[in-house]
């Protein structure tokens, strides 16, 4: 590797880390304080950093939250795309959404904290709902690739059936302030759709 690619990759590196420690910093003090209290300056305060480097990142305290939405469904889509291409199209979505409520629960003060801010504050549902249908687009057209061609017009539902389960799982545990395993509550609801699942990817 040059060394201009070896700087540029730390550059790409220490940008990402800089990022995340924004929307931790953020999720923490919103859990404490609420979203409304806290300012820009005080997550710059707690990551360290000016306002200015802030801006660089961000164009205001609410695309933080828009963010750890985006990236958490980023990873999800990342997830599905490296799933076997031989797998049944249903088992690999089954499995990428099983696998994210392993990942919630590692993260549960932060997933708890935004999903809180999300449902509190209705300037930022407009921005979680746009995310949440072009990530669902594109999950929708992952499932589509992996269908026999002459049950890809079922691509949209079954991905929509799917999907709902998984976000009404999570909606539920969000409620129950994350009490239980995310894990198997996702999984009752994807057991629930199974069959109509396995329909929809028959031609």
């Amino acid at each position: 590797m040059s060394s201009v690619s070896a700087g540029a990759g730390l550059r790409e590196r220490k940008k990402a880390q800089t990022r995340t420690a924004f929307i931790d910093a953020a999720s923490e003090l919103f859990a404490k304080r609420g979203y409304d209290t806290v300012t820009v300056e005080d997550i710059c305060a707690a990551v360290d950093v000016s306002p200015r480097t802030f801006f660089r990142y961000f164009s205001a305290k609410a695309d933080l939250v828009v963010a750890a939405v985006t990236d958490m469904l980023g990873e999800l889509l990342d997830d599905l795309r490296a799933r076997p291409d031989g797998e049944r199209a249903g088992d690999s979505l089954r499995e990428v959404l099983l696998q994210a409520g392993d990942r919630i629960a590692r993260q549960k003060p932060q997933y708890l904290s935004m999903a809180r801010v999300i449902r509190a504050a209705p300037e930022l549902v407009g921005g979680n709902a746009a995310a949440f249908m072009d990530w669902e687009g594109e999950m929708t057209s992952e499932v589509a690739r992996r269908l026999a061609p002459a049950a890809a017009a079922h691509a949209r539902l079954l991905a929509g059936v799917t999907l709902t389960a998984f976000r009404v799982a999570m909606d539920e545990w969000v409620e129950g302030d994350g009490k239980g395993s995310a894990r198997e509550r996702i999984k009752a609801n994807l057991d629930l759709v199974e069959p109509a699942a396995r329909r929809l990817e028959r031609p």
